[in-house]
């Protein structure tokens, strides 16, 4: 058996590719004194539509400049899908990225693929087997094919000349039971070498190793902290100790990987904090697309509960094996439709709409959102309401902010209905929810009062505004904010603590700003006479007046 750590290759996913050369040196010494047999340090890729570090591309002029690399074997890996276009392999643009093995210190190249795409893998594998390099298929996504495509599978690749398979659990849904059935299936369809890359979504990467070993495997998967897209993976030192000292193999020195993770890894996963919980957890039983999950964590605006019933949502439409970023956003909107322990919201009604829209007929409406200026303008912005009776709507519930005689708190987050409901049924503030049902508890407090259910779809670079329901760009509730002041048949907004983020602010911060000003130019595109301002600082491209001069002229 040998073990091949692909760290580099797949903990690219969290850095982009990016690590440092005197960090892959370090690493690459380190890993030959431990006895491991291959290293895959990234990928060999021609993707040049987003910015990618070195190890996305692992060009050889980039291994001839790294000053350790004897004594342990190079693996990159191909994505099948970057070099079939239209079903054809693009033959001149894999030559294009090889050298001849002689004149490479590649020694593996692995070519990963899904089931549909296996017969365009196989033709690059004849590709790159012509210029000299050992091959590979790792066949992804083996959770969902039938036990009739693995034997089919099988029988291609070995009559292809590809020697060895690697089955990989891509969404760590695999127990012990199914690698024992899968890895015989193999045997007996094919004499082929087989080799596992489990990842952990249900914490079974360990004792689906252990399972596969004791099957005769010959090749293993790890990475250093179980790195890797999602939950992760085998973690390599884990591996390593074991075989040294449950299996006696004094080949194996799991102590430079110890090194290595005081040295580096201990502080990147602190920095990325990769590894399995409840929503890595719930996509590996239910076969779903990791990326799913790391877009919902990223979003950190959905709970367990939410989270489930997303990616119920979605294996339930037939969008689990890929990432479909539509299929996404229906799955986000429709995510408390179903559950028998939910009960039904009360829709804005066409006659509640018209009663709502005779209300509030020619009033200024002022939407509050989270922004840090309505702590400290929160004197100002009650004094404004005082003074004005615009209609309000708050995004979610402030509590800080004074009842308006037409006041809204608009939520699509269930959490944040659920934690304010008390608050807000005392508030007198009438809630409005882009869900259409609540447990029964929560349903009780606004028994005595009303809690109005305003429907919505997520759309990219949509936005529309109905009577009883809106399409929004993205699942923000200041949009739905805005979606609820057209529909009440607003024609001039202001806006409190919309203040936006800088060009110093972070990653997520800089995404959530630019969300925010795609927004803004659809709002003027779709109502190009709504008068629409900000009244407190703010970093978005929209016209700003001052509180305090509205203030002084009243």
């Amino acid at each position: 058996m040998k073990i091949v750590d692909c760290t580099f290759r797949d903990g690219g996913y969290y850095t982009l590719w990016e690590f440092a050369d005197d960090v892959v040196n370090d690493y690459t010494h380190h890993i030959k004194k431990s006895g491991i047999d291959y290293v895959e340090l990234g990928y060999r890729s021609l993707i040049d539509t987003e910015y990618f570090g070195k190890l996305r591309y692992t060009t050889d002029s980039f291994l001839n400049s790294l000053t350790v690399l004897s004594g342990v074997k190079i693996a990159v890996m191909l994505d099948a899908k970057e070099f079939v276009i239209d079903n054809k392999v693009q033959v001149s643009r894999i030559e294009e990225l090889f050298l001849p093995a002689e004149k490479s210190k590649i020694s593996l190249v692995r070519i990963c693929t899904v089931y549909q795409t296996l017969d365009g893998a196989l033709e690059i594998a004849k590709v790159v087997s012509r210029l000299g390099y050992e091959t590979s298929i790792n066949l992804m996504q083996v959770t969902l094919l039938k036990r009739e495509e693995i034997k089919k599978a099988c029988r291609k690749i070995e009559a292809s000349g590809v020697k060895t398979l690697f089955l990989a659990d891509s969404f760590g849904g695999l127990f012990p039971s199914d690698v024992e059935e899968i890895c015989n299936l193999v045997k007996n369809a094919s004499s082929l070498q087989i080799g596992v890359h489990f990842h952990n979504n249900i914490e079974l990467a360990f004792a689906n190793t252990l399972k596969a070993i004791d099957m005769g495997v010959d090749f293993v998967d790890g990475t250093i902290l179980g790195i890797g897209r999602g939950a992760g993976n085998l973690r390599t030192e884990n591996l390593l100790k074991f075989l040294k000292e449950k299996k006696g193999l004094k080949k194996y020195n799991p102590q430079p990987v110890f090194q290595l993770i005081s040295d580096y890894f201990g502080e990147l996963k602190e920095k990325y904090k990769w590894g399995s919980n409840t929503s890595y957890l719930l996509s590996g039983y239910a076969d779903v697309h990791p990326t799913y999950v790391i877009k919902l964590l990223d979003k950190k605006r959905y709970n367990a509960f939410e989270i489930s019933n997303i990616l119920y949502n979605i294996r339930k439409n037939g969008a689990a094996r890929s990432f479909d970023e539509q299929a996404l956003s229906k799955a986000i909107t429709h995510r408390l439709d179903t559950g028998q322990e939910l009960e039904k919201v009360e829709n804005l009604s066409q006659s509640t709409v018209k009663k709502l829209q005779k209300q509030v007929s020619g009033k200024e409406v002022l939407i509050v959102g989270r922004g840090p200026s309505v702590q400290s303008k929160q004197h100002d912005i009650n004094s404004f309401i005082s003074r004005f009776d615009p209609v309000v709507i708050e995004c979610n519930l402030l509590p800080s902010i004074q009842k308006s005689k037409h006041h809204f708190c608009t939520f699509l987050l269930y959490k944040n209905l659920v934690d304010n409901a008390e608050t807000l049924r005392e508030s007198g503030k009438i809630p409005v929810a882009g869900f259409p049902k609540v447990e029964s508890a929560v349903k009780d407090i606004f028994e005595s009062s009303v809690l109005y259910h305003f429907a919505y779809d997520i759309k990219m670079n949509c936005f529309e505004v109905n009577q009883d329901s809106c399409i929004i760009p993205y699942d923000v509730v200041s949009m739905y904010a805005v979606a609820l002041a057209l529909m009440l048949d607003a024609k001039t907004i202001s806006l409190a603590g919309f203040d936006g983020y800088d060009v110093h602010a972070g990653r997520k911060e800089r995404e959530q700003q630019a969300e925010m000003e795609r927004f803004f130019v659809l709002l003027r595109q779709c109502y190009p006479n709504l008068k629409i301002q900000s009244l407190t600082p703010t970093n978005y491209y929209i016209t700003t007046k001052s509180i305090y001069y509205r203030l002084m002229k009243s």
